[in-house]
């Protein structure tokens, strides 16, 4: 029974995000080369930068997105968004002081930002700064209620799963079996 319940928590959560669909680790490849040759035609527009930076941080090759991502922030001091994805490789890698400076750094740039509004929430949670991540998440659900509840929904999920998974007699063949298809998105 406990199997069912972990399976049905994966159907439920490969459903959510198969609405914005994962592209195949060679269908990012293919953005590489098509934005990389794409720069050197427009000398380096910011969302060419920014998008090629997305398709390297979709293939984890954080450094090389975080070398885009720069690049088309000092392109655009006004674009928002690499700075949003620049907090986002930061938080994933703990980093939640600097995580919190770009994210404040986006709503700057467009204070009606709820993707940076949110992220700062949690960059704020994770530094114990409670009601200030309070505030913050709120701020988001405010300026897009679908995008924040999607979020939470799918936060929920992952952490059912982890609990699930954890009680499960199957725990170690289902690890080895999430370990092989996150290395197989790779």
């Amino acid at each position: 029974m406990r199997l069912f319940r972990i399976i049905a928590l994966l159907i439920t959560l490969c459903a959510s995000a198969s609405a914005d669909t994962e592209p195949t680790v060679e269908q990012m490849r293919q953005e590489i080369t098509y934005y990389t040759a794409l720069l050197k035609q427009d000398g380096g527009s910011t969302r060419s930068l920014n998008a090629l930076g997305f398709a390297y941080h979709r293939l984890q090759q954080l450094d090389e997105a975080l070398d885009a991502y720069t690049r088309a922030s000092a392109a655009d001091p006004t674009y928002p968004l690499p700075l949003n994805n620049i907090g986002a490789i930061r938080l994933a890698r703990r980093d939640y002081l600097g995580a919190e400076q770009m994210f404040r750094l986006a709503l700057i740039r467009d204070p009606k930002y709820a993707k940076a509004a949110y992220n700062l929430a949690v960059a704020l949670y994770h530094q114990g700064k409670y009601l200030e991540a309070y505030r913050e998440y709120r701020n988001a659900k405010k300026l897009d209620p679908a995008y924040v509840t999607k979020r939470m929904n799918e936060q929920q999920s992952r952490e059912k799963l982890d609990r699930e998974i954890n009680n499960s007699p199957h725990r170690e063949e289902l690890l080895r079996e999430l370990a092989k298809e996150q290395n197989a998105k790779r």
